[in-house]
């Protein structure tokens, strides 16, 4: 049309599959016709799963840094969404923004978006473990310390990579309080819970 290609797109979501939608992406000005296709594709991919769609975009820019679509994507998705106090889908989301804050070397943004994360869904694990990841990137041990022996005792976690990382987030901020014989003690637990975490035997290298 006027010497643009245009894609229509239309079809249905992931969360709801019997709301449709339908959007026509434009040609740009010196945009390729392949470089067109892919951003429809991408277009149409946030429309039926927003949050797996802002993952592989973070993790495509991983090294560049260019996060300025995954944040668009991530403030128009979360404009969709109910305001609702308990909401697991913008905690995910949320969570992703602590991320990108993390690639930013803005910990303390970072630790924000992690407690709000946490705020929107108790419920969302790695959400409090990055939470507590964060406390230890501003030197905030005792938080990090509470948080994850609240998991481990109180909610412990059935998946054994889980259990295996708050261990060792635990161990980290006994480390960081220079509790060096409570950070072995945890480590010994997080190998045990996954012998397989090359993770676990390094850090606990840094222990010993």
């Amino acid at each position: 049309e006027n010497g643009a290609a245009k894609v229509l797109i239309s079809g249905s979501g992931n969360s709801r599959p019997s709301v449709t939608f339908e959007q026509v992406v434009t040609q740009q000005k010196d945009e390729a016709i392949e470089d067109l296709v892919h951003r429809a594709a991408l277009v149409g991919l946030a429309r039926i799963d927003p949050y797996i769609t802002a993952l592989n975009l973070m993790r495509r820019h991983e090294f560049d840094k260019d996060f300025a679509d995954v944040l668009g994507l991530i403030e128009f998705t979360k404009g969709q969404l109910p305001p609702t106090q308990n909401n697991p889908d913008r905690s995910l989301l949320e969570n992703l923004q602590g991320i990108v804050a993390l690639f930013g070397g803005d910990p303390a943004i970072a630790h924000a978006w992690f407690q709000q994360a946490v705020d929107s869904s108790p419920d969302n694990v790695i959400a409090l473990l990055n939470l507590a990841f964060a406390d230890l990137q501003i030197d905030h041990y005792q938080p990090a310390v509470d948080r994850m022996r609240d998991l481990v005792t109180l909610h412990r976690p059935a998946d054994p990579v889980v259990l295996c990382t708050a261990y060792a987030t635990w161990a980290a901020a006994r480390l960081g309080g220079h509790d060096i014989n409570g950070a072995d003690e945890l480590m010994a637990l997080a190998t045990e819970a996954d012998p397989g975490s090359a993770m676990a035997y390094n850090l606990w290298s840094d222990v010993k």
